[in-house]
């Protein structure tokens, strides 16, 4: 959110400055377009992290619930395949956990932080 407040000031200081000041005509046009075309840029990739995130979580429950009735009837090759995919998992949930403490976290939901890792 602290990105999107800083191109938001970038984009109102460039229109204050051509609004105000004629000399700085030239410069806070460039500013004005370079911060609304950045922010623009930057909300339509913020929305599309937000709810691919939020897919991913949906598909993480899944497959913990899947892996968990899967368990209770897998042989050998079936619970390497199992294993494999626990440690995919784990690892997707592990990164979103780290971005979410980190400044880009608004871009992932805090619904990942209540999520365990597949046992």
């Amino acid at each position: 959110m602290l990105i999107g407040v800083v191109i938001l000031t970038a984009l109102v200081v460039g229109s204050l400055l051509l609004w105000r000041f004629t000399e700085f005509e030239g410069t806070s046009g460039v500013i004005g377009w370079i911060a609304g075309i950045i922010l623009f840029i930057w909300s339509c990739v913020w929305f599309l992290n937000y709810t691919t995130n939020k897919g991913s979580i949906q598909e993480f429950i899944a497959i913990k619930q899947t892996i968990a009735e899967q368990r209770q009837t897998a042989n050998l090759i079936e619970g390497a395949t199992l294993t494999v995919k626990i440690a995919e998992e784990n690892v997707w949930l592990a990164r979103c956990k780290y971005w979410n403490g980190t400044i880009f976290g608004d871009q992932v939901p805090d619904e990942v932080m209540q999520l365990e890792p597949i046992k």
